[in-house]
């Protein structure tokens, strides 16, 4: 992101050498964002996008104030375009569910997130507060498993899983598209603020997250030590 004008910028860059050497930044604001937004408040989540299994790439930014914003490219990040605004809403994650259809999962108030589902590519969104995941207001992270090789595909959530402070960092496992949810695995007890999760290659997942806010951490753990 780059800020001219007291506005944030929307840049893109593309590695094709597994992030040793980067492209030339590209400006695409005015592709996803619209004249009234100009000079808005507006940024983009921190943490991942994702690719459709039909290939769309995905992220959203943040109206403040006012919701999120979905975006996405159909050809690999040539050009973007708005597909919609999502409402209640603050930093938020999208994740393709097993049956295709897609959520947005948002922070959005101490005590609960909000959770949007749409089975028309996000077209239109069904929207419910979720207060099964303690969230104390803090950009979190989800997303499917799917690994070549394992028929598992659960649904994988992590945040500060504290009601009150941004601390308890803990990972969760859903097999129902996140309608209920796991106990959860405790990852750290201290402090602990925004978070990612990925799937490596060897199938293990991995976590990086900010132990307060003066360093990064990385944790690796498997799948099946999550599900004990």
């Amino acid at each position: 992101e780059d800020r001219r004008n007291n506005e944030y910028r929307f840049i893109v860059q593309q590695s094709s050498d597994h992030g040793k050497t980067w492209s030339k930044p590209i400006d695409f604001t005015d592709q996803v964002a619209g004249p009234k937004l100009k000079n808005a408040f507006k940024f983009v989540t921190s943490g991942r996008g994702i690719q459709t299994r039909e290939g769309m790439l995905l992220h959203n930014y943040v109206r403040v104030g006012r919701g999120i914003t979905l975006f996405g490219s159909g050809d690999h990040g040539k050009s973007w375009h708005k597909i919609s605004d999502v409402s209640p809403g603050d930093e938020s994650k999208v994740v393709q569910l097993s049956d295709g259809s897609l959520m947005v999962n948002s922070r959005i108030g101490p005590g609960r997130r909000h959770v949007h589902r749409s089975v028309d590519g996000g077209k239109t969104w069904k929207s419910d507060a979720d207060f099964s995941l303690a969230d104390p207001r803090c950009n979190a992270c989800i997303l499917q498993y799917q690994f070549k090789g394992s028929s598992k595909s659960p649904l994988i959530f992590c945040n500060a899983a504290s009601n009150r402070s941004r601390r308890n960092l803990a990972v969760r496992v859903s097999h129902d598209n996140g309608a209920t949810w796991s106990e959860g695995k405790v990852i750290d007890r201290g402090p602990s603020a925004y978070s990612e999760i990925t799937i490596l290659h060897d199938g293990s997942l991995g976590v990086v997250y900010e132990p307060g806010y003066k360093a990064i951490r990385f944790v690796r753990f498997s799948l099946d030590e999550l599900m004990r």
